[in-house]
């Protein structure tokens, strides 16, 4: 059985599964419904999601909101009131995980900069060569 893989299209597509989970969140619920919305032919593995540390962190985020969250029961038949509460919540859960996104990506960036330092690398070198301009592959390769 061959591994599947996830690209970054799918891998959007699973952070929207996520943000709008209700009820109870499980690995293997979550491999069911991402295999079913994204058609895949087998089911995805748990191991397979777990191997992508944004969507762990993603669904541990998601988790523990809908853990401590209050079950809410809006008292009102308006369908788009119902909607607009419901995109609410999709959205907060987006907002949470991108936040905790951005915290890890600077713990790193700190860690990185700290052992750099550590290394006695000369900083003002390293930050010349990070500021130039990335080059365009296909240029490069035709000079």
């Amino acid at each position: 059985m061959p591994k599947i893989l996830v690209d970054d299209d799918s891998k959007r597509s699973i952070f929207k599964i996520i943000d709008s989970w209700r009820g109870k969140l499980t690995w293997e619920s979550l491999c069911e419904k991402v295999s079913r919305e994204l058609n895949f032919d087998q089911v995805i593995s748990r191991h397979t999601l777990l191997s992508y540390g944004d969507i762990k962190l993603a669904f541990a985020a998601q988790k523990t909101k809908l853990k401590n969250a209050p079950e809410h029961k809006y008292g009102t038949g308006d369908s788009a009131l119902l909607k607009a509460y419901e995109r609410i919540q999709i959205l907060e859960s987006a907002y949470q995980r991108l936040e905790k996104e951005l915290a890890a990506t600077r713990e790193q960036f700190v860690r990185w900069q700290h052992n750099l330092y550590r290394m006695q690398v000369d900083m003002e070198q390293v930050s010349r060569v990070i500021d130039e301009p990335l080059v365009d592959h296909e240029r490069a390769t035709r000079k």
